[in-house]
C-alpha cells in the first residue's frame, strides 16, 4: 500500500479557511507558521486554535497566546451566526485578529488536514488500538519495515519519529494539529510508513478519524479507562471507531478477543479483515494468521505460523503467549 511521495508546505491560512466559509480578505500580510491548540507550545507567528475541550476551554488562553506572538486566533463560538466574525485585539504595537469558528472542536482535524495539505496521503498509515500491546506492536512493525528497506516512523507512548530519534509526546495519540504537523515533517523526510498507537480517548474525542488509517490493527480489550468510558461496552465501541468498514482500509483483528469475536460475526463484507490468534477456529476466516504448536523455552518461544498464504516455523526472543 505504498503511496507516492509528495512533500508539501502548509497552505496559506487564507486558502485553508475559505473551505470553512471564512474569508480573511480584510486581513493583509498574514504570515502564519503552525496550527497550535496548546498555548504552552505557541511560538511567534503560530495560529492558536482556542478549542472548547472536554477538560479545558482554550478560549481562556487567548490573551496568553496573543502575548506569546500568535499571528491569528481561531476561537470556537457557541452560535452558528457568529461563524467567520472577526474581533481585533491590540497588543503592543500590532493588531491580532480573533476569528470566530463554529464547532471548531469538530472541524479541527479537517482544518489541520487541509492546512498541512493531507500529508498522510504520501504514506501508509498503520493504526494500532487495544488495551495492551500497542507500543510493542508499533515498534515491531517499524523494525520489520526497516528490514524490508521501508522507512517507518512511530507515534505513541515512547514518542514520535524514527525509532533511533524519537521526540517526546505528552499523549499516546497527539491532537489533530500536532499530529498533522508531525505527518507533514515525516512526509518531507520521505518516510513511507507510520505505525501509530491510537488511544480510545483520541477516537472518542475525534482527535483522529478512521479515514486517516490505511491498516487498522486491534490487539485486545481488558478492563482499563473505565473512569472515562464508564462501561466496557462504551470502551469497546470507542476502539471500534478505528475501523472504517469500507474497502479502502485493511483490518487486522485479534480473533481470540471476546469483543473482536462479536465484531467478526457481523463484519462488513466491504472491508478486508485479517484475523490472527492462537485459537484454531480463526483458520475458518479467508485471511488468517494462526500460531499453533507453541513451545516456550528460556530463549523465548517457537511456534508454527499458519496463514492463508502458507506456513512457516518461527523462533522469537519475545517471551509469553501474548507475544
Amino acid at each position: 500500500m505504498s503511496k507516492p511521495m509528495q512533500p508539501q508546505k502548509p497552505y496559506s491560512i487564507y486558502h485553508t479557511l475559505l473551505a470553512f466559509d471564512i474569508d480573511l480578505a480584510e486581513i493583509e500580510g498574514l504570515d502564519a507558521a503552525r496550527l497550535i491548540n496548546d498555548s504552552r507550545k505557541l511560538a511567534k507567528q503560530d495560529i492558536f486554535c482556542a478549542v472548547v475541550g472536554t477538560e479545558q476551554d482554550g478560549r481562556q488562553y487567548i490573551d496568553q497566546a496573543i502575548a506569546s506572538g500568535a499571528a491569528l486566533v481561531l476561537a470556537q463560538c457557541q452560535h452558528e451566526q457568529q461563524h467567520g466574525k472577526l474581533i481585533s485585539r491590540k497588543h503592543a504595537d500590532k493588531t491580532v485578529f480573533i476569528v470566530q469558528f463554529y464547532q471548531l472542536d469538530i472541524h479541527l482535524f479537517a482544518l489541520a488536514k487541509g492546512y498541512y495539505q493531507s500529508p498522510q496521503d504520501s504514506m501508509t498509515m498503520i493504526g494500532i488500538t487495544g488495551t495492551n500491546g500497542k507500543t510493542s506492536t508499533s515498534q515491531i512493525i517499524a523494525k520489520l519495515m526497516g528490514s524490508c528497506q521501508k522507512s517507518c516512523a512511530v507515534i505513541g507512548t515512547t514518542g514520535a519519529g524514527k525509532l533511533d530519534a524519537l521526540q517526546p509526546l505528552e499523549n499516546t495519540t497527539p491532537g489533530a494539529t500536532q499530529l498533522h504537523q508531525l505527518l507533514s515533517e515525516f512526509s518531507q523526510q520521505n518516510i513511507s510508513h507510520v505505525a501509530m498507537e491510537v488511544s480510545s480517548h483520541a477516537l472518542e474525542q475525534g482527535r483522529l478519524t478512521a479515514e486517516l488509517i490505511d491498516i487498522a490493527v486491534f490487539t485486545n480489550l481488558s478492563h482499563d479507562h473505565l473512569d472515562y468510558h464508564q462501561t466496557m461496552d462504551n470502551y469497546a465501541e470507542a476502539k471500534r471507531r478505528l475501523f472504517t468498514c469500507g474497502a479502502g482500509q485493511i483490518a487486522v483483528v485479534n480473533g481470540d478477543d471476546s469483543y473482536a469475536k462479536r465484531w467478526l460475526r457481523n463484519w462488513p463484507q466491504e472491508q478486508r479483515v485479517i484475523v490472527f490468534g492462537r485459537d484454531h477456529q480463526i483458520t475458518q476466516y479467508p485471511a488468517h494468521v494462526y500460531a499453533g504448536d507453541i513451545a516456550h523455552n528460556a530463549n523465548g518461544v517457537e511456534f508454527l505460523l499458519s496463514t492463508h498464504l502458507g506456513k512457516s516455523r518461527v523462533k522469537s526472543a519475545l517471551i509469553g503467549d501474548f507475544n
